[in-house]
């Protein structure tokens, strides 16, 4: 096992497929105080932790852009938390021993086999306005026995930002694809 003593732990993209579980990837910055000693503890000779349950998964569900309803025609999202972070260091020190985010620049990424998207009903040729309000991502929770959880355990993600369509993405014989990507932007309430 490996142990961090001080650090950051980033989320760098969060990802779904149709009929697929989404997938948190993370960054771990390890820090040391003196910026001498390790940051990274490893010990060779431990037990095996216990059998983790695995009740946590969650699958695409309802979602709107710009209050567009596209939910029936996208196949995939993904989510780039944008987080610039870095580790530094000082006084010729041989680890970091600060953390810092630099910025933060998040943009989704919606992937869907409805040409209609890239059609100026849907998303205008100068962009499509999302709001917190009119622009969501709903991610099902999953249940045992590959049915829904029901109540209020799905996961919102709303996003404000101006939406864009790229063109019809396909080679060989492999379905054709249509990209709406969002650069979200932060209105100064949601965090």
């Amino acid at each position: 096992s490996v142990t961090m003593a001080n650090g950051l732990l980033v989320p760098t993209r969060l990802s779904c497929e149709h009929q697929g579980d989404a997938q948190l990837e993370v960054m771990a910055m390890a820090t040391a105080d003196d910026g001498v000693t390790n940051p990274l503890i490893k010990a060779e000779s431990v037990a095996l932790p216990a059998a983790v349950a695995d009740n946590e998964r969650f699958t695409l569900g309802p979602m709107k852009v710009g209050d567009v309803d596209i939910a029936t025609h996208c196949r995939g999202i993904d989510v780039n938390f944008g987080i610039q972070a870095e580790a530094l260091a000082a006084c010729s020190d041989v680890y970091p021993s600060f953390s810092r985010i630099g910025s933060i620049l998040p943009s989704i990424t919606f992937r869907g086999i409805n040409p209609d998207w890239l059609s100026s009903s849907v998303v205008p040729a100068g962009g499509l306005v999302c709001t917190h309000a009119n622009s969501y991502i709903y991610l099902r929770k999953r249940a045992a026995g590959s049915t829904f959880a029901s109540g209020s355990s799905h996961l919102k993600i709303a996003f404000a930002g101006m939406a864009t369509a790229s063109g019809f993405d396909a080679s060989g014989n492999q379905i054709g694809e249509i990209s709406l990507t969002v650069p979200c932007v932060w209105d100064g309430t949601n965090v």
